[in-house]
C-alpha cells in the first residue's frame, strides 16, 4: 500500500433502513491500555494512515472509582459510525463557510 494513495472509510448497507430503525446495538469490541507508552508504542506499530485512525477512535474511559482511566480504542461498526457522522458535519459547515464567503463577494 503507496502511503501516497488516499484511502478511506466508510460503512455500506447491504438494505435500506427505516427511519428509526436500529442499526447498530454497540457490541463492544476494544482493545485497551492501561498506559500511554503501550499505546504509543502501538501507533508507531501500524501504517500512518492506520495510526491516525486510531488516534479518532482512541477515548478516555474511566474504569474505577475514584478514577482509575485506560485508553480505550474502539473497533466495533459504532466507532466508524460516529467518524463518518463527524465527517459529514465538518463538510456540511465549510460548505456553509463557503457559501458565506461567496454572499460576502457578491
Amino acid at each position: 500500500d503507496d502511503n501516497n494513495t488516499k484511502r478511506d472509510i466508510g460503512l455500506f448497507a447491504a438494505r435500506d433502513f427505516k427511519k428509526g430503525e436500529v442499526v447498530y446495538s454497540r457490541k463492544t469490541n476494544a482493545v485497551y491500555f492501561q498506559e500511554v507508552p503501550t499505546w504509543i508504542n502501538f501507533l508507531h506499530s501500524v501504517s500512518d494512515q492506520d495510526a491516525c485512525l486510531a488516534l479518532e477512535l482512541t477515548s478516555m474511559k474511566r474504569v474505577s472509582t475514584p478514577g482509575r482511566l485506560v485508553l480505550e480504542l474502539m473497533l466495533d461498526e459504532g466507532g466508524f459510525m460516529r467518524r463518518l457522522k463527524a465527517s459529514s458535519a465538518a463538510k456540511e459547515e465549510e460548505e456553509d463557510d463557503d457559501d458565506e464567503e461567496e454572499d460576502e463577494d457578491e
